[in-house]
């Protein structure tokens, strides 16, 4: 898990890139 978390994997860069859309309701 180490190295996962030493690494971030290209998912979790993009997702860190991308702004998190918030639910308009």
């Amino acid at each position: 898990m180490k190295k996962i978390n030493s690494t971030p994997t290209p998912l979790q860069a993009y997702i860190n890139s991308t702004p998190t859309p918030t639910p308009t309701k």
